[in-house]
């Protein structure tokens, strides 16, 4: 009896899950929200390879400045950090509503890249708040996960409608949100790093220099955690690559339009939301954490492979459901297996080691559509790049089992 009440006070607050998944689906609607703005650019201000390279932009800089945020919210607290980082998205997208020049818009996106790490900053909060409670950990990462596809299901519709009374609307909508997340967080969401755990070293440009280089070197030779920073790189470059290419294959093989298209992709985007919230937990009451994951990465293979066969849009829609269940559910088990190992780290790095996690996915969202626009151009059939999927699926199953069973050898001759 004594036990369970231990374990029951370790367990996470279900008001702090409420408050991650209104913090998360507010900021991906704040930008979700404007993606219907930018065919508006193309149009009247740029070209659609400009409009690449804005993308592009917001991405490089959150690789460069995601492990500097973690690395800061070691030694100052995540709270701080993340009220930081919703004030330079209020911002952005304040500049963005009144932007006329390209400078402005670029200055936008670049600023929010810049100090814009808040779901890595709130996976680092989540690791605080769950240590020693794993099944509250999964919970967590998983609401965090589902706030987030959600956000990609209605932050496209909603600013598609508000586009049409204004091409400013969406972004200040995007402004207003931002705003409301500011103030949601500064009355409800306490610190979670303790002063007696944070980082005690004094920040200057030279130490912090050094503070990073150390956690590049720490990762760099610790095996678990770089084999997460590979999965975790590898997985977001196979799905953006769908994501990608998704609405041309659409548009040149199945000749849908881009509104069919559109509904398609919300269709993927809800039930990979379900997934990772309720579908991953109502598997793991059946299945334990280990035997999940190397079902999903068995099937992702499999899943994109049928998306290849596909020839009508009746067909798309049903092969579209396992994708989105195994995309979801092996996202929360990726985010729970590198919450996992990063926690291992000295105490000082695991903001920025989680910072260095949200690095790699954006390296991979930054290089997976240069990617794809190639072969689309100059295969002229988009439905090459599920096999592509599929491909780049089988080999990262390999990799993990050759990984896996190269360390259980080793512990069995040492």
């Amino acid at each position: 009896m004594a036990q369970k009440k231990m374990v029951k006070q370790k367990s996470v607050d279900p008001y702090i899950n409420v408050c991650l998944f209104m913090f998360t689906l507010v900021e991906v609607l704040g930008f979700t929200i404007i993606l219907p703005l930018f065919p508006y650019l193309t149009k009247d201000i740029m070209s659609p390879v400009e409009l690449g390279y804005l993308s592009a932009s917001n991405a490089l800089c959150q690789m460069v400045t995601a492990p500097i945020m973690g690395a800061l919210s070691d030694k100052y607290g995540r709270r701080p950090l993340l009220l930081l980082s919703v004030v330079s998205t209020l911002l952005s997208f304040l500049i963005l509503a009144n932007a006329e020049t390209k400078f402005w818009i670029f200055f936008s996106r670049i600023l929010d890249g810049l100090l814009g790490g808040n779901l890595a900053l709130a996976r680092s909060y989540v690791t605080d708040i769950t240590v020693n409670d794993k099944e509250g950990r999964t919970k967590s990462l998983g609401m965090i996960g589902s706030a987030y596809g959600l956000g990609h299901v209605l932050g496209p519709m909603l600013g598609g409608f508000l586009l049409s009374i204004h091409y400013n609307v969406p972004a200040y909508t995007a402004a207003l949100l931002s705003l409301i997340n500011l103030l949601f967080m500064w009355f409800f969401l306490k610190e979670s790093l303790p002063l007696a755990k944070r980082c005690t070293k004094s920040i200057s440009v030279f130490s912090f220099g050094t503070t990073l280089s150390d956690l590049f070197r720490i990762c760099g030779t610790n095996r678990e955690v770089m084999e997460t920073l590979v999965i975790r790189y590898a997985y977001t470059f196979i799905l953006v690559l769908f994501q990608y290419s998704f609405v041309y294959f659409n548009t040149m093989r199945q000749h849908n339009d881009s509104i069919i298209a559109g509904l398609l992709l919300c269709w993927f985007s809800l039930f990979y939301s379900l997934s990772q919230s309720f579908g991953t937990r109502v598997l793991l009451s059946k299945l334990d954490e280990r035997t999940l994951f190397w079902y999903m990465v068995y099937t992702q293979p499999i899943c994109y492979f049928i998306l290849y066969l596909t020839e009508t849009t009746e067909q798309m829609l049903f092969s579209l459901l396992p994708l989105a269940i195994t995309s979801g559910v092996l996202n929360t088990l990726i985010n729970v297996l590198t919450s996992e190992k990063i926690e291992k780290l000295p105490r000082m790095m695991v903001g920025g080691g989680l910072g260095l996690s949200s690095a790699v996915g954006s390296l991979a969202r930054m290089m997976a559509p240069p990617f794809a626009g190639f072969f689309i151009q100059y295969f002229a059939d988009p439905c090459i790049l599920f096999l592509y999927c599929a491909f780049f699926s089988t080999i990262l199953v390999f990799v993990i089992w050759s990984s896996t069973m190269m360390r259980s050898r080793l512990c069995y001759y040492l």
